[in-house]
């Protein structure tokens, strides 16, 4: 990639579905190597969700925790269930909300052994450019897993996040250790406001965030900020969002967190106006950090025209300057291993149009 090219990238998951006898990981690096991406994953292929996986590598998870449901989809039960029927979002009473109702401790880590050498094997048979630090595998952050692996077990929240941030602890220093860059997927820090802590008010949900961002730094200390990233989301999920929690009520809490890098939704109708609070300067990018807008939607099934992305990123470019910027998605495409908002065909040529329009806004000038 030359100093001038915008950089591509994906959030995390991609789709589940694969050509009969394809190798997953393989499969999504050829794919990704295709159509240009410059920072990749291995598309979260072995996870049943970006959360749920931590119950197959640690002790103390079963049994069922019910979901609080999003906020946005009570105010609307007939959509809510059409789009459950659909299968286009999960459903109160799911397989993924599994409760703590234990000691948590790691049990097995071949699962993480065998994400990191797959991965690692595919982007060196493949010849992907970059070295190993340019792409990067994810994990859950602690507070998201208090999100949805409701605590049955621990006095409080705090002990609760507190024994999830030693043992969360591993599996990010594992990941960086092999040389991968670490991205934490914080969906707590936006989205929980939509769902268990939608009663909160906003003081006392940042009360919450601010906790959870003292876990995640507690957890990554050991880790350069410079092989970090952060993905900070509000659902992927097709719906209102009209609860959404909005950016400058907690931008300074997440500007808090280590990582220097940070994806940021910015494609989709209910976040795309976020680049006009760095415009007006009501928002600040620390001079250390580096966005990850995204310039293409994870929830629709639309594939962006490559004119409408390079004129997307030269906004984010205009206002923050091109060193600043990677271009990204909304958000991963296959979140849940049953739930595919995207139709799998349809995002790989959505992720061509994400790199086309990052070469169209490459040529054009500062």
């Amino acid at each position: 990639m030359s100093r001038n090219a915008i950089g591509t990238s994906i959030v995390g998951s991609l789709p589940r579905v694969f050509p009969k006898g394809a190798v997953p990981v393989v499969e999504n690096v050829t794919r990704m190597k295709a159509v240009g991406l410059s920072h990749m994953s291995d598309g979260e292929w072995s996870k049943p969700s970006y959360v749920s996986y931590i119950a197959q590598r640690c002790d103390g998870f079963g049994g069922k925790a019910r979901s609080f449901g999003a906020r946005d989809l009570i105010d609307f039960p007939n959509f809510a269930k059409q789009q459950v029927a659909r299968k286009s979002v999960i459903p109160v009473e799911n397989d993924y909300n599994i409760a703590c109702i234990g000691e948590v401790r790691v049990k097995d880590r071949s699962h993480l052994d065998h994400d990191i050498s797959m991965f690692i094997s595919a982007l060196r048979d493949l010849n992907v450019p970059g070295d190993l630090r340019q792409h990067f595998l994810t994990s859950a952050s602690p507070g998201v897993i208090t999100l949805f692996l409701q605590n049955k077990f621990y006095a409080s929240h705090e002990e609760y996040l507190a024994r999830l941030v030693e043992v969360m602890r591993e599996e990010y220093e594992q990941i960086a250790a092999s040389g991968l860059t670490l991205q934490i997927d914080c969906p707590d820090l936006a989205m929980g406001k939509n769902l268990n802590y939608s009663k909160l008010t906003i003081p006392e949900f940042r009360k919450i965030a601010n906790l959870h961002v003292d876990a995640l730094n507690d957890a990554c200390v050991n880790i350069p900020a410079e092989q970090l990233r952060l993905h900070l989301c509000w659902g992927n999920w097709e719906g209102p969002h009209h609860h959404d929690i909005d950016l400058p009520e907690i931008w300074d809490i997440v500007m808090r967190a280590k990582p220097k890098y940070l994806l940021l939704e910015s494609a989709n109708p209910r976040h795309a106006h976020q680049v006009g609070y760095f415009e007006t300067k009501q928002l600040v990018l620390p001079d250390c950090k580096v966005l990850v807008p995204g310039v293409i939607d994870s929830t629709s099934n639309y594939i962006e025209h490559p004119q409408l992305v390079a004129r997307r990123i030269s906004e984010w470019i205009r206002v923050l300057g091109r060193e600043r910027v990677i271009a990204g998605t909304d958000c991963g495409f296959g979140t849940f291993d049953c739930v595919h908002t995207v139709h799998p065909d349809i995002v790989w040529p959505k992720l061509q149009s994400l790199c086309d329009g990052a070469a169209i806004a490459s040529r054009l000038p500062n």
